[in-house]
């Protein structure tokens, strides 16, 4: 009869986990422990990237799109001109006020920060750079394909719409992403148009760029009418939206209601934006943004508390280790 072999007990094997260390192995083995339970692999980034001077982190999304979708929610349902104001403008923008040349990737989205594209639903470079009918006697091959374009499909453009700065700024945006470097920039040279001068500033001034000034207004702005929506020219409209939104560069009462109601001229196309965006996908000459210009999700500034909070993780997580 077969009998079933157990093994002596020298032969056995021991099964039990293994003991923790101790002494300086144990605290550092506890260390470690503390810090991937605060940090997991998959949950918690931290990074030093070209727009920021502290270390940051966010929680990790699939898609950088998630991330602008998660925090512009949030901002959806406060009012736009209690979260606009020069202090909250500053907080982003001051970094940007010395700017001369942008970054052309890493860029920081400022949809993040400020509440400007609520209403967004493309990256930036899913959005067309549209062409603009050359001046009187030049000539753009670009323009003349597009204009083809829009005559084969029977979308109206009314070229130079009188508009005013009040009307423009009904229009909400199309976009999630906006370059911060690019909208903060450009909202310091309009403010050097207005700050101890004129709220409406003259078209020669405008034209002449003195003082650093620089009117975003006056040019580069496309619509969609059917949807209320910024086509192209998003980041001249943002900038505008803060400056309008700048109680100290232009206070509220008679010099806010100049500047609101300056005459401007817009390409308005009666359109909605994903008729222009399938209709610019069928044009060679239309061009586009890169779609890895923006930080990525892993990268993106936190809050302020986030960030403040990071120093804390780590003393608390040296304290547990030591207990």
């Amino acid at each position: 009869q077969d009998k079933t072999c157990l093994p002596m007990a020298s032969d056995a094997r021991d099964l039990s986990l293994p003991a923790l260390p101790h002494g300086k192995a144990a605290f550092l083995t506890k260390l470690v422990l503390v810090l991937v339970a605060a940090f997991p692999a998959e949950g918690f980034f931290w990074y030093t990237g070209p727009a920021a001077s502290e270390v940051q982190f966010r929680p990790n999304y699939r898609r950088f799109s998630d991330i602008q979708r998660a925090v512009i929610l949030e901002k959806r349902s406060a009012s736009r001109s209690p979260a606009l104001n020069r202090a909250e403008i500053q907080k982003v923008c001051g970094q940007y006020e010395d700017v001369t040349i942008c970054p052309e990737k890493g860029i920081h989205n400022l949809c993040l920060d400020l509440p400007l594209c609520e209403d967004g639903e493309y990256e930036r470079c899913e959005m067309p750079q549209l062409p603009e009918d050359p001046e009187q006697g030049n000539s753009s091959a670009q323009w003349t394909l597009w204009e083809a374009s829009l005559n084969k499909s029977s979308i109206a453009l009314a070229q130079k719409k009188n508009f005013t700065i009040a009307d423009l700024l009904t229009y909400k945006a199309a976009q999630t992403q906006l370059d911060a470097c690019e909208v903060c920039s450009i909202y310091h040279k309009g403010r050097n148009c207005v700050v101890g001068k004129d709220a409406v500033t003259s078209s020669e001034a405008c034209a002449a760029e003195t003082d650093d000034c620089f009117c975003s207004w006056t040019s580069g702005l496309s619509l969609a009418e059917k949807d209320h929506q910024v086509l192209d020219g998003h980041h001249r409209w943002a900038a505008i939206q803060l400056l309008s939104h700048d109680e100290e560069a232009l206070s509220p009462g008679a010099r806010l209601d100049a500047f609101m109601g300056q005459p401007i001229e817009v390409w308005d196309y009666r359109a909605t934006v994903e008729e222009i965006r399938q209709l610019a996908g069928t044009v060679k000459t239309v061009a586009r943004s890169d779609c890895d210009e923006f930080l990525s999700d892993d990268a993106e500034v936190g809050s302020s508390a986030h960030r403040l909070a990071v120093p804390g993780i780590l003393a608390a997580s040296f304290f547990l280790a030591l207990s």
